[in-house]
């Protein structure tokens, strides 16, 4: 237990660091912190094949796809109260959710991302959640194809993941980041009327 609590505060002394050097605007440091955490995370050779994610502060709770407008869209929660940058007036922070889809279903790599969204956030946000969102263009009309006034669109479905990731963008799937978590889910197109 006593191990716990102390990767908890070593955890958030870490992410203080990053917060105060965002909140006096210096994106050089923080970003440079950050890249060493990251660089800290990666998988040895005896590890396991899925790393352990940090969901302290944020955390994806959900996914899925709107196809009417081919978006994919994820609920985020955030955690604690402080951490994230400065308060309401500060610059803040972002939580990145980078997508992809499977279109070969062959697992993820760094080719299936469709993009990133991105959400604002400043201290004081603890208990809220946050839907963010990425529309996308389907490879080769995929979705859809008109003939005059026919529609057509493909039923198949496809194995998608979102990655979710604290103050800078992640894409790629499976590496792990300081903060933050992937969900994988499963999304089917369905017809056009």
């Amino acid at each position: 237990m006593a191990i716990a609590a102390h990767a908890q505060d070593n955890n958030a002394a870490l992410r203080g660091r990053v917060s105060d050097a965002l909140a006096k605007g210096d994106t050089a440091t923080a970003q440079k912190l950050m890249l060493d955490l990251s660089a800290s995370l990666k998988l040895s050779p005896g590890a396991a094949a899925v790393p352990q994610w940090n969901t302290f502060f944020e955390e994806i709770r959900a996914c899925g796809l709107y196809p009417q407008e081919t978006r994919l869209a994820c609920v985020i929660d955030i955690k604690q109260q402080g951490g994230y940058g400065g308060g309401i007036s500060s610059f803040g922070s972002f939580e990145y959710v980078s997508f992809f889809i499977d279109w070969a279903n062959d697992g993820f790599t760094s080719t299936d991302y469709v993009g990133t969204g991105i959400v604002h956030l400043a201290e004081g946000s603890a208990g809220t959640s946050f839907a963010v969102y990425r529309d996308f263009g389907p490879p080769g009309s995929l979705l859809r194809s008109r003939v005059g006034s026919a529609s057509t669109s493909t039923v198949t479905g496809y194995n998608a993941l979102a990655k979710l990731s604290w103050t800078f963008p992640s894409i790629t799937p499976g590496a792990p980041v300081p903060w933050g978590n992937e969900l994988q889910f499963r999304i089917r197109v369905l017809p056009i009327r």
